[in-house]
């Protein structure tokens, strides 16, 4: 079967690799310079940057079992134990994200009274409609985890803003523990019941990795691996300009394909000529990443973790910190504390408007008062890279969207989609989608 594949993000990449080994003929067009899509790893002199994603959690199970096929192993790195702790902007400082009951009862990030409600839990009646995930988490835990942990998290992973995101759509595995156990908490400890009693006895017990993990090189290795061994098949500097079904075949900028595999963004359908493509009506959030690298003798407040989530409510210019010298080895000068910083996002739209530049400064007067630098004006280093169109935001025109594409999938059987704004936004989430995709694809010709 001669494939087409639109787009060599992470997603395109992975169905394009599943279906070369499968034995198929598949080509990959892809209008940038390079594979990847919004994993772009960066060597600037001494300092190592991701643009994108920064780090892989290990309950992927598809990604983790890849690697050895892709010859990463001998690059795979897990974060060091400082991974583990996650901080929350609280006055002005970093304030460490409760791991366990006790560290929860001791945390200043929430009152008394918060911490009484969110003990309430258990006993709050479920809700089968869909809702917000501000609305949800209010209904449940109470306003005050909503603005001191929801937001912020919202914020790091999505861009987004939590009154406008589907509950269902961008976090189904809360919403699915609400339905099976009538809680969060309780629905969370059937299902671990549940994983242990339909354990096999039989199966020896896999090292689990319980941190997340990049590449000495960073995550650029990945899509580089694929890169590698699909060669020539794929198609750089090459855009999908029009798109047309020919009887049951589909003629791509002029080429016949039996079948097409379209992981390109959904806000880039309407430019392509053909009007083939449905209606998506999804929202993108643009984010802007800043990179500042400052003497670690400099820098006063913790750095001994992840990162740091920011809320709206401690009214910052910035989404969050990440600690990049803390995580990952090489990637900046022993003596140097190199941070990313997120910028923009649902929450300050006003950002695309600015210069990269200007961003630049904007970023380094909120690092130097957050993270406590002392007797340096401006850091050794910076760099930024501005993402517009970056996030899908999973709303509540996400399900009619999925609908649509279902729909569409649905009439046409050599027609697929796989793409962040289907499974989910996450590297391990693309690599899926891109897998799912091309077994859908086989399945769907072979019947």
């Amino acid at each position: 079967m001669k494939v087409a594949v639109l787009g060599a993000g992470i997603s395109g990449l992975a169905a394009a690799w599943r279906l070369d080994n499968l034995g198929h003929d598949v080509t990959v067009l892809e209008s940038s310079s390079t594979t990847g899509g919004m994993i772009k790893t960066d060597q600037q002199g001494k300092y190592l940057l991701e643009a994108g994603p920064h780090a892989i959690m290990p309950n992927y199970k598809a990604l983790l079992n890849a690697l050895p096929d892709l010859g990463l192993m001998d690059s795979y790195i897990e974060a060091g134990a400082n991974g583990r702790n996650r901080f929350i902007c609280l006055d002005g400082r970093p304030e460490p994200i409760p791991m366990g009951p006790i560290s929860f009862l001791r945390t200043p990030l929430l009152s008394f009274g918060a911490k009484l409600r969110v003990l309430k839990e258990p006993f709050i009646a479920p809700l089968q409609a869909d809702e917000s995930v501000a609305a949800f988490f209010t209904r449940r835990m109470g306003p005050e985890v909503v603005t001191r942990l929801i937001d912020p998290f919202i914020s790091g992973v999505y861009a987004g803003d939590p009154d406008r995101l589907s509950i269902a759509s961008a976090f189904p595995i809360f919403k699915g523990f609400e339905r099976e156990g009538g809680s969060i908490i309780k629905g969370a400890l059937k299902r671990m019941r549940t994983a242990r009693k339909h354990a096999d006895p039989g199966q020896p017990k896999e090292r689990r990795r319980r941190n997340m993990y990049s590449f000495k090189r960073g995550l650029q290795e990945i899509p580089q691996a694929l890169a590698r061994r699909l060669g020539d098949r794929i198609r750089l500097h090459t855009a999908v300009e029009e798109l047309k079904a020919i009887g049951d075949n589909w003629s791509v900028n002029g080429e016949s394909f039996d079948a097409v595999i379209s992981t390109i963004p959904t806000h880039t359908w309407a430019g392509i000529n053909g009007h083939l493509y449905p209606h998506s009506g999804l929202e993108y959030a643009s984010v802007t990443t800043v990179h500042l690298a400052y003497p670690k003798s400099a820098v006063k407040a913790r750095t001994d973790g992840f990162g740091m989530l920011i809320p709206a409510v401690e009214q910052r210019r910035i989404l969050g910190i990440l600690f990049d010298s803390s995580l990952f080895p090489n990637r900046a000068p022993e003596d140097q504390q190199l941070f990313t910083i997120f910028m923009g996002g649902l929450r300050n739209t006003w950002t695309v408007a600015k210069p990269v530049a200007e961003l630049l400064q904007i970023a380094h007067r909120e690092v130097a008062d957050l993270m406590k630098v002392e007797g340096i004006d401006a850091p050794l280093f910076s760099h930024g890279h501005r993402w517009t169109h970056a996030i899908p935001q999973y709303d509540f025109n996400h399900p009619a969207a999925e609908q649509r594409l279902n729909k569409f999938e649905n009439a046409h059987k050599n027609f697929v989609f796989a793409g962040n704004y289907r499974k989910g936004i996450s590297v391990g989430h693309c690599f899926e989608s891109g897998l799912e995709a091309a077994q859908r694809l086989i399945a769907n010709t072979d019947s």
